[in-house]
């Protein structure tokens, strides 16, 4: 039997999505998280945030700030693609929240920054968008958002 050593360690946002395809193994049930979740998730993510800003503070300032523990995600990796074991619903709860922040930047012409962001929620691939969550069923519907459209 092959012993795989169990590791702990934080990851910004960045480090979580930043060249990862994410996808899940059959056994894995599908995303189920409501607006309940999304909403605490959120106001967690406020708060903790909120109790160290400063107006006077600038983007690089924040990197200073405490982190946010989010929870534990389990993972394996097989090859380029990492599969999810725990943490799925707020991996892709995550994943959409990048996606709504980088439609507002789009939406208020702060193309740079909402570029920048792509590059943690997909990349291009022989022509081809695929998705850091990348589950085949749910590549509709994350262009629907990614474009501005309904679904």
């Amino acid at each position: 039997m092959t012993s795989a050593p169990i590791e702990g360690r934080g990851s910004t946002i960045h480090q979580l999505f930043n060249g990862h395809r994410y996808q899940l193994d059959y056994y894995q049930r599908e995303y189920t998280w409501g607006s309940e979740n999304v909403r605490r998730l959120v106001e967690d993510l406020h708060r903790r945030f909120s109790a160290e800003w400063n107006a006077l503070h600038d983007r690089r300032d924040t990197s200073r700030y405490k982190p946010y523990f989010l929870g534990p995600y389990v993972y394996f990796q097989d090859g380029d693609v990492t599969y999810l074991v725990d943490g799925q619903q707020r991996v892709t709860t995550l994943h959409l929240l990048l996606i709504l922040i980088r439609n507002l930047l789009v939406d208020h012409d702060a193309l740079s920054e909402a570029r920048q962001l792509e590059t943690l929620i997909c990349n291009v691939m022989y022509g081809e968008r695929r998705y850091t969550i990348d589950i085949a069923e749910r590549a509709p519907l994350l262009d629907a958002l990614m474009n501005g459209k309904a679904y």
